[in-house]
């Protein structure tokens, strides 16, 4: 909205704009109760380049359970944090990279938002805590124009990561431990692996 190169009032009219989208949105609403079933609330703090999302997630396989997360970051930013409200606990990371992906939302955020949830040093990057930990995720690697569904698998006690086919669970490579500490780098990791080594590649296809 051209807010870094606008007049002086450029901040107020981009202000007034991301209100108007806002109030359009019927998800979105200033403040929640227990009387609504608003799902998303939102605070833009524009001098200070920050926004925090308030969502209601479904845990994974469970209709009938929900938790409130809350996610920040810079609004032109590439990384974003994910708080839990009760706790004010930080339980995982994620970047506009992922966002991006069509089913993030939908598929890999309530997974890690569940997992971080049950155990909050599962994404912390301590050695300790991915040992001990069993990962299990289904992840869209986008390589050259198409994108490749892979599974990565970790079991307790184990140093090492698997990618494996998603239909026939075999193993195509092996990744180190510390390839977890962050699932952006990891996808990053899985697309160069596939394109130098076309021959795993051919194994997803």
């Amino acid at each position: 909205m051209g807010l870094r190169s606008g007049d002086d009032q450029a901040a107020l009219r981009g202000a007034a704009y991301l209100a108007g989208e806002l109030l359009r949105d019927k998800s979105f609403a200033p403040a929640r109760s227990l009387m609504t079933s608003v799902s998303h609330a939102f605070l833009i703090d524009l001098p200070g380049n920050s926004f925090q999302a308030e969502t209601v997630v479904n845990a994974v396989g469970s209709k009938a359970s929900m938790f409130i997360l809350k996610v920040m970051g810079a609004i032109r930013g590439d990384k974003f944090m994910v708080v839990e409200p009760s706790t004010n606990n930080t339980l995982f990371s994620f970047t506009r990279f992922e966002a991006d992906k069509p089913e993030f939302f939908v598929r890999d955020f309530p997974f890690l938002a569940q997992e971080a949830r049950q155990d909050p040093t599962m994404f912390s990057g301590a050695p300790s805590a991915l040992v001990h930990g069993v990962i299990d995720l289904v992840l869209s690697v986008p390589v050259a124009e198409k994108a490749i569904t892979v599974r990565v698998h970790k079991e307790a006690g184990t140093v090492s990561v698997e990618v494996k086919h998603p239909i026939t669970n075999e193993t195509v490579f092996s990744l180190p431990l510390a390839s977890l500490n962050n699932i952006g780098k990891l996808v990053e990791t899985i697309a160069q692996h596939l394109v130098t080594n076309p021959k795993a590649a051919a194994l997803f296809s």
